[in-house]
């Protein structure tokens, strides 16, 4: 049996983080990982905002979710 091994996706989890402390949070983490990587933001619409605003200042790709779970980023390029 040969199973494909997969490395696990690199997960920030923002849960708890307030809105001032996530630009540093999310600079420092993002440069040292390899992409694909979540950024857990939970529910809150200003959270995803403060994120996904940075990422595009930043040039990141990313997609919101998906149809189940819309309480992260995923980060792609």
């Amino acid at each position: 049996m040969n199973k494909k091994s997969r490395k696990p996706i690199p997960t920030l989890d923002l849960h708890g983080v307030r809105h001032h402390d996530v630009h540093d949070r999310v600079i420092n983490w993002i440069y040292l990982q390899s992409l694909p990587a979540h950024i857990i933001t939970g529910n809150s619409k200003q959270m995803k905002k403060v994120v996904t605003t940075l990422l595009d200042s930043l040039n990141y790709s990313y997609i919101i979710g998906d149809t189940i779970n819309q309480g992260y980023v995923k980060v792609i390029s």
